[in-house]
């Protein structure tokens, strides 16, 4: 039966340590180049609150009667 195996391990805990470690180290390095603004991809920081903004922003100027100019650059 399937409910009595167990199941394999194929990395060794040295070797999750390891890539924990290196995990970190690259996640501080990417936070230094990564600009603030920066919404995706971002630990903590999802697209949902840019769209967010976004749209208050495009109702805000709606009501005020304002031209609003976006450029999206990827």
């Amino acid at each position: 039966e399937c409910c009595q195996h167990r199941t394999i391990s194929f990395m060794s805990y040295i070797t999750k340590i390891r890539l924990h470690t290196i995990m970190m180290r690259n996640i501080n390095k990417i936070k230094q180049e990564v600009a603030e603004e920066q919404c995706g991809f971002v630990v903590g920081k999802g697209a949902r609150n840019a769209i967010f903004i976004l749209r208050m922003l495009s109702e805000r100027g709606m009501e005020m009667q304002n031209d609003l100019y976006l450029c999206f650059i990827d």
